[in-house]
């Protein structure tokens, strides 16, 4: 659990084992394009965007987001962001995928034991029931590639709806930024299965389900819930490498081992770790805006073209 990083009652193990090389251009550069995306989920309205992108839904509450096409690249977007839920704590909970829950189809689906976090799965939930019209979409458009990001708890939402598209036979890319962790090990464990891909080339070519976690020194929100130890994280961590204000690149961390926690608390201030010894939900103040992430990138204000 972090709490015993943070408190000393464990000593940080050594972490130079866990940075595995610097990510290739290609990827660096796939990482911006989902980050600029996130940026425009504060503006977004249904219509046509630049660049041949158009905005087919948009989802508000404490998941926002919105499904876009985009015409030029041939691809298929699901974007969200979102703040904590405060409403419930902690709790883990049975994971039942919806397209199982319905039976309408036969999905090979089996992950014994999977659980998730119930307030994140609650708000998720209002987020999967516009799924079908991102999935009509998809039936419309069978050569369109389908990419999947989210930042926060906008995360979770991204993880759960990668997964229905996964298992309603589609390759997905799925991108998070500082994902808080909201799943026990045994889900994380089949994430990293059937999303399993560990080096650069093969996360830059998305020509399998993969899934990148990205992270930035500074934000504790990868730490969090933490009180809790059944929780794990899940996908192949990138953390992006910054100097002063700008982001110059990425290294590649693998999938996440707890040990990793140690890398986050690193790069924290005192201040921070300090006031995370008696943070029960994450501040908002200590949720970075996506611009952390990007370096300079935020919500245009000619994002739509006239």
């Amino acid at each position: 659990m972090p709490l015993q990083y943070l408190n000393g009652a464990l000593p940080l193990p050594k972490t130079d084992g866990f940075n595995l090389g610097e990510i290739s251009e290609e990827l660096f550069n796939n990482v911006n394009i989902s980050a600029s995306l996130i940026s425009l989920i504060d503006c977004a309205k249904i219509g046509a965007i630049n660049e041949g992108k158009e905005i087919f839904h948009v989802i508000t509450g404490d998941i926002k987001g919105f499904f876009m096409k985009d015409h030029t690249n041939q691809q298929l977007w699901a974007v969200y962001d979102g703040n904590p839920t405060t409403e419930l704590v902690s709790e883990l909970v049975e994971y039942v995928p919806k397209i199982v829950q319905d039976g309408k189809n036969k999905v090979n689906f089996s992950c014994i034991d999977c659980m998730i976090d119930e307030a994140q799965m609650l708000a998720s939930d209002l987020v999967l029931k516009d799924l079908p019209l991102f999935l009509r979409e998809v039936a419309l458009n069978p050569s369109y590639s389908i990419y999947v990001a989210g930042k926060a708890y906008g995360a979770v939402s991204a993880a759960l709806t990668s997964n229905e598209l996964s298992l309603a036979d589609n390759v997905v890319s799925l991108i998070t930024f500082g994902a808080a962790k909201f799943a026990n090990v045994a889900f994380s464990e089949y994430m990293d299965e059937h999303y399993g891909k560990t080096t650069t080339e093969d996360l830059a070519t998305h020509s399998n389900n993969t899934y990148l976690r990205v992270t930035t020194d500074g934000d504790s929100t990868p730490l969090f819930p933490i009180f809790e130890t059944d929780y794990a994280h899940s996908g192949n961590n990138v953390n992006l490498i910054k100097q002063g204000n700008d982001i110059i690149g990425g290294m590649l961390r693998g999938q996440w081992k707890p040990a990793q926690d140690a890398l986050t608390i690193e790069s924290l201030s005192d201040d921070v770790k300090n006031a995370l010894k008696t943070a029960f939900t994450i501040p908002k103040a200590f949720i970075p805006g996506i611009a952390e992430f990007t370096g300079n990138l935020l919500c245009p204000v000619n994002t739509y073209a006239s």
